[in-house]
């Protein structure tokens, strides 16, 4: 077995035995590895420390829990947290909110993911004017690879796509292309919303995204001055992206229209400290 498909079957086994103890010695034992390549190993292809997936993704079942009625330390005992206090604090870190007051958002309808229906726009052509970057990603997971701009590598080093000043009249726009590149992997763009008779400067790249009918995401509202407030804003945009393909698509009634382009739409209100938010659109035609 390769590590791309042992990675793969190693990520789905700790998915599946998160209320399970989980350690680094098993794991490695588990797929004939060293304790030391096993992690090297893991670092590398997951960008992130063992310890960090297996954090986030306890966190997340410990979202659910609560949002369907488990009590908040129960969830968190249930999940591997020992102390309530580090519980707490885990969870305001990732979510950028307390558990209870994430459960009282999810009371409101307003919880972390996009709950109201989306708003349906018709679109002409847009030119956006930006610079790729490349990947190693061959396939998309929307709710990894949301909020592409954030994203984290080693024990703490971030990497943020700076948007840059953003007043109320500036748009800038993320997606993922649809071509690979020669050794099959897909490409982030990034880049700002250019008016019709607009040009931009040479060394940029211009790209076109086709006429289309869209549903409309906007993220929840939430207050970035808050310790890992920009963490937060990331995993808002990455839960909605998850809510979309998983949840929205499956009853709508529309159909993902292939021949578009979804993206990521940032505008002043993503500057907005205390209330930062953004739109996703999704190209949708109505099931036949």
């Amino acid at each position: 077995m390769g590590c791309t498909d042992m990675m793969k079957e190693c990520r789905d086994y700790i998915d599946s035995h998160l209320e399970s103890e989980l350690s680094a010695m098993e794991l490695a034992k588990r797929y004939h590895y060293s304790y030391y390549h096993f992690c090297r190993i893991f670092q590398i292809s997951n960008g992130m420390s063992l310890a960090s997936y297996i954090r986030e993704k306890r966190l997340e079942l410990a979202a659910e829990k609560v949002k369907k009625g488990t009590g908040i330390f129960e969830a968190a005992l249930e999940v591997g947290f020992e102390t309530p206090s580090g519980f707490v604090k885990a969870f305001k870190k990732k979510f950028g909110c307390t558990p209870t007051e994430y459960l009282k958002m999810q009371a409101c309808g307003i919880g972390g993911v996009q709950m109201e229906e989306p708003k349906f726009v018709e679109l002409g052509p847009i030119r956006v004017l930006g610079h790729s970057c490349g990947s190693d990603k061959k396939e998309l997971d929307g709710a990894q690879d949301g909020a592409y701009w954030f994203r984290e590598k080693g024990s703490g080093e971030k990497q943020k796509h700076h948007h840059g000043h953003m007043d109320e009249n500036t748009v800038k726009i993320g997606l993922w292309l649809k071509e690979p590149d020669a050794q099959g992997n897909l490409s982030y763009f990034f880049g700002k919303k250019l008016e019709a008779d607009q040009t931009g400067p040479e060394g940029l790249d211009v790209i076109t995204i086709p006429a289309a009918e869209y549903a409309v995401f906007t993220t929840r509202p939430l207050d970035t001055t808050l310790e890992e407030g920009h963490k937060a804003f990331a995993e808002s945009i990455r839960e909605t992206w998850k809510y979309i393909y998983e949840d929205w698509l499956e009853t709508s009634g529309y159909d993902l229209d292939e021949e578009g382009y979804d993206f990521e739409y940032y505008d002043a209100r993503c500057k907005d400290k205390h209330a930062s938010c953004m739109d996703i659109y999704i190209p949708v035609r109505k099931h036949k």
